[in-house]
């Protein structure tokens, strides 16, 4: 079984694919994204309501071939990780985009079953809403 800190590695490096996402989630796992109170902020539970997040963030939101993760910090212990991190990508309209992540888990048998993510969402609606399409500005 990979260590702690592998699983996050690979996990944080599978953003941009929801299934490769998904793959490294318990059943029941919980996905809290702290945003304020900006979309899509909450809590999901289940890998059906984390597999929506996913598809909206890496297919609605970003080209999931152009997201890129540079890790910046990542700490471990048996049961419990968190990791800083940058995520670049494209998003589907074409604009560029950059954000500092934290990201804490809980994992079970080499599977996430809790995870809480942090961004700066003020940062992230001024770079998404700059050139977005009007359907994703409302």
């Amino acid at each position: 079984m990979q260590s702690t800190a592998a699983v996050l590695k690979s996990f944080v490096e599978s953003f941009g694919y929801p299934d490769k996402v998904l793959a490294h989630l318990t059943d029941n796992a919980v996905w809290t994204l702290h945003t304020g109170s900006q979309e899509p902020g909450g809590t999901y539970k289940g890998k059906q309501a984390i597999a929506g997040l996913m598809n909206n963030v890496f297919g609605g939101i970003y080209q999931p071939e152009s997201c890129a993760v540079d890790i910046q910090q990542l700490i471990a212990d048996d049961n419990q990780a968190s990791v800083r991190f940058t995520l670049s990508a494209t998003t589907t309209w074409g604009a560029k985009y950059s954000n500092v992540y934290a990201i804490f888990v809980s994992i079970n048998e080499g599977k996430i079953n809790e995870c809480f993510e942090f961004l700066d969402s003020n940062a992230a609606v001024e770079q998404l809403a700059a050139d977005a399409p009007a359907e994703l500005s409302t």
